[in-house]
This record gives structure tokens, C-alpha cells and sequence, in this order.
């Protein structure tokens, strides 16, 4: 899967926001190599997530960590779209500091993707 990475952050450069169904932030797993038909937010190998070389775009493999996007004409459309009162809306304002195990990596267009630095399992990446 190819893709032009464009760049990571250990701060976030821009408020992102996070669509989610019930308060507990589930990532939406799915196993390597079959993408699904719908939106996930990470493939797994053996149970575990593994990060993606930053250093290479060509060999990077998105998604790779929890689904983010500014506020864009698709997010604004995507917040429209929400049904229910299980749906929230997670913001992480601009400049915050992202622990030491943690990256976001803009992947593509308005994509961002809150990951881990080191291999972990989707248990781990929750927490």
C-alpha cells in the first residue's frame, strides 16, 4: 500500500478531532493483509499493532493508529452525518504534548492517526 507520508509529530500541530460511538475510544481493529469493506482505524499482526517506518513512505501502511481530522468540510460532513445519542466527539486542542510512546502521523489529505511508537497490543493502544 503506498502512500505519500507527509509528517509526524510528537505535539499536535493543529486541534484534531475524533468521531466515536460511546464514551470509551475502541479502535477498530482488523487483521493483516485484507482491508475491509468499511472504516477501521489499524490492521494487526498476530494480535498486535505495529508501528509503521516513518522514514519510508512507500513501505508505510495506513491506517495505523486511532482516526483524526481537523475541522474540515469532511469532518463538518462526517459530525452531520452522526445518528443517536452514542455518538461524541473528542477534541485534542493544538500544541498539546503527546507522551513519549506516542505519535500522531499526518498520513494523507486531512488523515491523521494517533499511534504508538512500539509494537503493542490493541488493548495497549486503548488505555
Amino acid at each position: 500500500m503506498r502512500t505519500n507520508l507527509i509528517r509526524s509529530f510528537t505535539s499536535l500541530p493543529t486541534t484534531l478531532f475524533r468521531l466515536n460511538f460511546g464514551r470509551d475510544v475502541r479502535l477498530r481493529a482488523h487483521p493483516w493483509p485484507k482491508r475491509p469493506d468499511g472504516a477501521f482505524d489499524l490492521f494487526t499482526h498476530a494480535g498486535k499493532v505495529k508501528p509503521s517506518p516513518l522514514n519510508d513512505p512507500v513501505s508505510y501502511i495506513f491506517p495505523n493508529g486511532a482516526s483524526l481530522r481537523p475541522n474540515t468540510r469532511r469532518q463538518q460532513d462526517a459530525v452531520r452525518k452522526l445518528r443517536g445519542d452514542r455518538a461524541y466527539i473528542y477534541a485534542i486542542p493544538a500544541g498539546t504534548q503527546l507522551p513519549d510512546d506516542l505519535i500522531v502521523v499526518h498520513e494523507f489529505r486531512d488523515h491523521y492517526s494517533l499511534q504508538a511508537k512500539r509494537e503493542i497490543t490493541v488493548e495497549g493502544e486503548r488505555a
